[in-house]
């Protein structure tokens, strides 16, 4: 395949369903790579949008969470489109073909709250 991208980052956002009439179900998520500036010395984020099909989405809906850092593997394509004010989009998206999880998962608001609570017991 010539056409092939790597990417470590965070999940920015839950990974969201959608199932069409002809019972394809696709998956879309986004993840946030870290990047450097040299001329501004500092970091920032940069932004992809990712889909999956099939049993691919099904694990991704299983397994990837909001703020999980994952190494995502796919196939890097275009999308366009027409926004409801006539604007035209064309965007990069990553085809999901593979992930790994890195780490251990986000912790949930809940459990760092109750963390703290009993820090504050003497």
């Amino acid at each position: 395949m010539n056409n092939s991208v790597t990417l470590i980052g965070r999940v920015g956002r839950t990974p969201k369903s959608t199932l069409f009439a002809s019972g394809k179900r696709i998956v879309e998520f986004s993840i946030g790579v870290k990047e450097w500036d040299a001329v501004k010395k500092q970091e920032f984020t940069i932004w992809f949008d990712v889909k999956c099909f099939g049993s691919m989405a099904d694990r991704v809906l299983e397994t990837i969470t909001k703020g999980r850092e994952v190494v995502i593997n796919g196939r890097l394509g275009i999308e366009a489109f027409t926004r409801v004010d006539g604007t035209e989009v064309i965007k990069p998206v990553v085809k999901l073909f593979g992930f790994h999880l890195c780490g251990s998962a986000p912790r949930k608001r809940e459990e760092i709250i109750n963390d703290n609570q009993l820090a504050n017991i003497s």
